[in-house]
């Protein structure tokens, strides 16, 4: 492994860490706008320019409207009795196993270089992960972009036509303005119901 793989791979975990471990809806937010990045240094070092930079900005302008969601609220943090323990725990070995399995496949049947491979299953993995241990809408959403993110980082280094990335670049932002809504509309309700309560 090279330097910039390495480099990828420390990246890659601490993005995935941060969106499913981070104290916040911030926190979770910085990781993914940080998987964002990663994913587009791995497709420019592979030589996928245009890639890269549709699926920076198309990350970016979904973690934009999210963070237009939350932006706005106090931040709400997670207290040391959260499952902190299990939660590192899960995480850490969702990530060994998809980060090894994305190796394994990604990386024999579509020929993709080892870090990208792990990086993409660690997402996916991680990401679903997140998914299921989510308590809200947005920790929700977060997760799926995450999981999008790690498809699209061993995809995207397969399939480099326009047409495929501005299709899941419109899917990115679709599923953001989605959890954006459905944040909002959970918190008037949460609001309202503590008013009349």
């Amino acid at each position: 492994m090279t330097i910039g793989e390495v480099v990828f791979l420390l990246l890659g975990v601490l993005a995935g860490g941060l969106v499913v471990l981070g104290p916040g809806r911030r926190w979770s937010l910085a990781g993914l706008v940080l998987a964002y990045l990663t994913q587009a240094l791995i497709l420019e070092a592979s030589g996928a320019s245009i890639a890269a930079g549709a699926k920076l900005i198309a990350g970016w302008i979904a973690c934009a409207i999210l963070f237009m969601t939350v932006g706005r609220q106090p931040e709400a943090r997670l207290g040391p009795g959260s499952g902190w323990s299990f939660r590192g725990l899960a995480v850490l070995l969702v990530a060994l196993a998809a980060g090894g399995l994305g190796l394994n496949g990604w990386a024999t049947m579509a020929q993709i270089p080892p870090a990208p491979a792990s990086i993409s299953g660690l997402w996916m993995g991680v990401g679903l992960l997140g998914l299921g241990m989510a308590g809200d809408a947005f920790g929700a959403g977060v997760a799926l972009l995450l999981a999008m993110a790690g498809f699209e980082a061993a995809y995207g280094l397969m399939e480099t036509s326009l047409a495929v990335l501005a299709l899941l670049a419109m899917i990115q932002v679709g599923v953001a303005l989605v959890v954006s809504y459905m944040t909002q509309v959970a918190e008037a309700r949460s609001g309202d119901e503590a008013k009349s309560g």
